[in-house]
């Protein structure tokens, strides 16, 4: 199958800039527009009331979050001829349903996401975005590992 364009989800988190750079070398490769996705997922925020934060100014900073992390992820693994060539996309609500919805839209045919690889009553309590992208995704899926320190 060839691929027309890949969309890589991403958080802040170390295995996701793992993807996100075995992703962009794939679309270099094989020279394919790519997407990059940050899911503002709300429910995650965590903010103590005594900081007088108004709901507007979370919002920023969580977009905020998103937008640096994507440009920190462009710097370290994106080609600077290519830089202004990646999409950014910041959709809001659940990790696992706004990647599919955001690589539909756009039109992916490949899904690239890192996972923890967490097993046992980790997975269990945390549940596993890469799992349920994989089972629910119209479009092959490849996921990336978290490497250890060792491994890296």
């Amino acid at each position: 199958m060839a691929y027309t364009k890949i969309l890589i989800a991403v958080d802040s988190s170390p295995c996701s800039f793992q993807a996100a750079r075995k992703g962009l070398e794939l679309a270099d490769l094989i020279q394919v527009p790519v997407a990059l996705v940050f899911v503002i997922d709300r429910s995650q925020e965590i903010i103590h009331t005594d900081l007088e934060i108004t709901p507007i100014q979370r919002g920023s900073f969580l977009e905020q979050q998103a937008c640096n992390t994507m440009d920190k992820i462009i710097e370290a693994y994106g080609r600077p001829s290519r830089a202004g060539q990646i999409l950014q996309m910041t959709p809001e609500g659940l990790p696992k349903d706004e990647i599919l919805v955001s690589a539909e839209k756009w039109g992916a045919d490949l899904i690239i996401l890192g996972t923890h690889g967490r097993t046992g009553i980790a997975h269990f309590l945390l549940g596993s975005i890469a799992e349920y992208i994989v089972r629910h995704a119209k479009v092959p899926v490849m996921v990336v590992p978290e490497q250890s320190a060792k491994n890296a």
